[in-house]
């Protein structure tokens, strides 16, 4: 190792930014249009469970921006326009239904074929209001030129029933009475945790008076009189935001994000969920020749599982093509939409096996990229391994010459691990 790729690791941001302005030509461009596009319309959230993985409070005590604002809302429009996603889930730490306008707008006018709504649904608890909120929901969809597929997916667990403000079990069953006259327009379905103990879903089965069918360990079916059915999908229980505070208590009674995705993986291929449509109604994961975005309540834009922290863009300043181009800038990002988040992990494993396992035992895929490149010095490390990948595999070609495109090019990725080892000393290893 030279010791001028040496001094590079004792100014890992200058090194990284070094690297990702070098001149390169690539032999294979990402995808140019959207898959699946998340919309988090805000971080407020008047449930407040104990398991968030958002940390969303009932208020905005902190001062900083906390929802999307009309001019937000506007340009979302254009961006699904110019991006043309397969899917769009409105979702987030915040509930949807707290911004309503916003959620309506969006309803009419994105130009999507399939929208997808997760609620808390704690705005169910009135008979009346929740037929209202349904029938404003139907018919902003039906006046929609692209005549989207629409489901409601309802959040159903002991923590939204136990919460700071808890969601009675009367409002889901409001909300599936209230449906029944809009379900040839929306659909319906329900999330739960992958918890034994958790007999939420049952509950209300019972209160509809419906029975349960197993489709597989992480699918359900409530069967209600007349041909009613409802899918009921479960998650994994995630350890970050509020949800850390449960990771002793919980973790070995919960699957593994490994576990929990290993089914829907059908081929030999990893599962890169920068480029799949999550149809989880369906029990699927589609492969898509498209990437996933997220936008997020505060404006900001990253791809999913594949953006280092310090790569996002603001749809502000950023048109579809142009984030696009400030993503693909980095070779990071490029490789994760090839390899998938684990990537991350296994290049990380020799060199700070300590932060792999603690990204892992949170058990978050959304975060698991931020979490893991957070640290400048390792996110400068990744940078130089991804680069030095796509070169190496003829993805990538510099355009000119320059010293530490040489030396990058010399060192071994042995070498390079041994200088990251040394970089970071003990605390991240």
């Amino acid at each position: 190792m030279t010791s001028a790729l040496t001094s590079c690791f004792d100014t890992p941001r200058s090194f990284r930014m070094a690297l990702l302005a070098l001149p390169m030509s690539y032999t294979y461009e990402p995808p140019n249009r959207g898959a699946h596009f998340y919309v988090h319309l805000t971080r407020i959230c008047d449930v407040v469970c104990d398991h968030c993985m958002y940390s969303s409070d009932g208020s905005n005590t902190s001062g900083a921006r906390m929802r999307l604002e009309d001019v937000d809302i506007e340009l979302a429009l254009q961006y699904i326009i110019d991006s043309t996603p397969a899917k769009i889930t409105i979702s987030g730490g915040g509930e949807p239904f707290l911004e309503l306008d916003s959620l309506l707008q969006l309803l009419q006018k994105a130009h999507c074929p399939y929208i997808e709504i997760d609620t808390a649904a704690n705005w169910a608890g009135a008979s009346e209001v929740t037929k209202r909120i349904l029938k404003q929901i139907c018919s902003a969809s039906r006046r929609n030129p692209s005549s989207p597929r629409l489901i409601i997916r309802a959040s159903i667990d002991k923590f939204h029933m136990t919460a700071f403000n808890p969601v009675p079990l009367e409002a889901y069953v409001n909300l599936v009475h209230a449906w029944l006259p809009f379900r040839d327009h929306i659909e319906l379905g329900f999330r739960g945790l992958i918890l034994e103990d958790d007999r939420s879903v049952e509950a209300l089965a019972d209160a509809l008076g419906g029975g349960i069918s197993s489709r597989d360990s992480c699918n359900k079916v409530i069967s209600l009189p007349g041909h009613v059915t409802l899918p009921v999908t479960f998650n994994v229980l995630r350890f970050t935001g509020k949800g850390s505070q449960l990771q002793k208590k919980l973790a070995d009674r919960t699957l593994s994000l490994q576990q929990y995705f290993a089914p829907f993986e059908d081929s030999p291929e990893r599962l890169v969920l920068s480029r799949a449509i999550n149809d989880a109604v369906k029990a699927k994961y589609y492969p898509y020749d498209g990437v996933s975005i997220t936008l997020d309540y505060d404006g900001s834009l990253h791809v999913f599982t594949a953006t280092a922290p310090d790569r996002r863009c603001n749809i502000r300043t950023h048109t579809f093509a142009e984030s696009l181009k400030w993503f693909y800038g980095d070779p990071i990002t490029r490789v994760l939409l090839s390899e998938g988040p684990y990537w991350l992990c296994e290049t990380l494993q020799p060199v700070a096996p300590s932060l792999v396992a603690d990204a892992l035992r949170r058990n978050d895929v959304c975060s698991l990229v931020e979490t893991l490149l957070s640290d400048a010095r390792i996110c400068g490390f990744v940078t130089a391994i991804a680069l030095k990948a796509l070169i190496n595999s003829g993805l990538a070609n510099p355009l000119t010459r320059h010293v530490i495109l040489d030396q990058l090019q010399a060192a071994s990725f042995a070498d390079l691990q041994l200088e990251a080892i040394q970089a970071l000393g003990r605390d991240l290893q």
